[in-house]
């Protein structure tokens, strides 16, 4: 006989249902143990407060109603359900992050002093990956942001590469661009 707290038979049973109120009424029952799974995931990123768990569980049910309707899901016991529910609000909640990380990087009054620290960590990590196919231009753009040098200066310390200021221009465009592709996730 399935326990209540069966997820594995609960999930058989999303699987059989022949109607949607029926399958309405098996996901109501698993909603609490979703939604104490949400705020476990909020809680560990650090958003507590600012996500609520009830979203979070409506945000990934579409993904996880689909993954029960592919004939091969199988789910070995209530645990692995829910680690599979948990990786699914964490790859959601690092996608939200991402868009921030990209929202905050495009915004015109973007300064690195007053960035948040998931953009100073994403930013420096994604301009090491840049280094290696624009060194010029990160260089130049870590001068403007970081060290806060002008574009007359940074053409006086770079004179041997850049010899104008359009150029110079352009290749600080070309880095921003190329942060936003990196630090915004795929839609």
């Amino acid at each position: 006989m399935a326990h209540h707290d069966d997820v594995e038979g609960l999930t058989t049973r999303l699987k059989a249902a022949k109607t949607a109120d029926e399958r309405e009424r098996l996901w109501e029952d698993l909603f609490p143990k979703l939604r104490r799974v949400a705020q476990n995931r909020i809680g560990a990123a650090g958003l507590r407060g600012q996500e609520s768990p009830t979203e979070l569980v409506h945000d990934v049910f579409p993904g996880l109603q689909r993954a029960l309707e592919k004939a091969d899901t199988r789910f070995e016991s209530r645990a692995h359900f829910l680690a599979y529910a948990a990786q699914a609000m964490r790859r959601h909640l690092a996608a939200q992050a991402k868009r921030r990380v990209a929202e905050e990087l495009l915004d015109e009054h973007f300064s690195i002093e007053s960035a948040s620290p998931a953009l100073a960590i994403a930013m420096s990590e994604a301009l090491d990956i840049l280094s290696t196919r624009f060194p010029r231009g990160v260089r130049a753009y870590e001068l403007r942001e970081y060290a806060g040098y002008s574009y007359d200066d940074i053409l006086d310390m770079m004179r041997d590469e850049y010899r104008t200021k359009a150029l110079l221009a352009a290749d600080l465009s070309l880095i921003r661009k190329s942060l936003v592709s990196i630090l915004r996730p795929a839609e």
